[in-house]
C-alpha cells in the first residue's frame, strides 16, 4: 500500500528546554522513559496510518505530547479510528512487554508510563484519542454540524468528570498533581470549544 512519507516532524524550543530541565533536575532515567513511552503511543499512531494508507503530512512536539498531521479525508471512518487506537494499542503491548522482560522498578515505571498514557487517550475529549474515536462513531451517525456538537459535549462532560476524580485522588489519597493539571487543561480545551456553540 503506497503512502506518502513523513515530510516534517519539529521539536519547538520550549519543548525541548522542558525536556532537558526534566532530564538535569531529575538525574534519573525516569524523564526518559516517560519521553520513551510517549514516543511509543506516537509512533503506534504513524504506524496505523501507514498500515490504512492515510498519508502523514508532518508534525510537532509541544509541552504537552506530539502533534502528528494526517490526511484521513481519503480513507473510512473506521480506518480513522483505527489511526486514533494505535497509540493506545502499542502503548497497551509495550506495557505488557515490559512487565514480561524487566521486571525491575524502571521497568514497572515504563509499564505504568504506558497503561496510563493508553487510559488517559481512550477517554472520549476531543484533543485526545477517544476524542477522535468518539467523533468519527458519531459521523457514521450523523451529518458533520450534529456531530461535532455532541461529540463537544461528550467532551466536555468527561473532562468535568476528570477533573473531578482528579481533585478527589489530590484530596483524599494525595496524588500526584500531575493528574489534576492535565484534567485542568483539558476541561478548559472542552468548555471554550462548548461554549463557543452556546453563544
Amino acid at each position: 500500500m503506497a503512502v506518502s512519507g513523513i515530510r516534517r516532524i519539529f521539536l519547538n524550543a520550549p519543548a525541548a528546554a522542558l525536556f532537558a530541565v526534566l532530564i538535569i533536575l531529575e538525574r534519573s532515567a525516569y524523564p526518559i522513559l516517560l519521553l520513551a513511552a510517549a514516543l511509543v503511543h506516537e509512533f503506534g499512531h504513524i504506524a496505523a496510518a501507514f498500515f490504512v494508507g492515510a498519508k502523514i503530512r508532518g508534525g510537532s512536539v509541544g509541552l504537552i505530547g506530539m502533534n502528528i498531521l494526517y490526511d484521513c479525508g481519503s480513507i473510512s471512518y473506521g480506518k480513522e479510528i483505527l489511526v486514533c487506537m494505535g497509540g493506545v494499542i502499542f502503548n497497551s503491548t509495550a506495557s505488557i512487554l515490559a512487565l514480561i522482560f524487566f521486571r525491575n522498578e524502571l521497568g514497572f515505571f515504563f509499564a505504568v508510563c504506558n497503561i496510563a498514557l493508553a487510559l488517559l487517550n481512550i477517554i472520549p475529549i476531543n484533543i485526545l484519542d477517544g476524542g477522535g474515536i468518539a467523533k468519527c462513531i458519531l459521523l457514521m451517525r450523523y451529518d458533520y454540524e450534529r456531530a461535532d456538537r455532541k461529540a463537544d459535549f461528550i467532551s466536555f462532560l468527561c473532562s468535568f468528570l476528570l477533573w473531578i476524580f482528579a481533585v478527589y485522588i489530590q484530596i483524599r489519597l494525595e496524588g500526584n498533581l500531575s493528574l489534576l493539571i492535565i484534567s485542568i487543561y483539558l476541561i478548559l480545551t472542552s468548555t471554550e470549544r462548548y461554549l463557543s456553540y452556546l453563544y
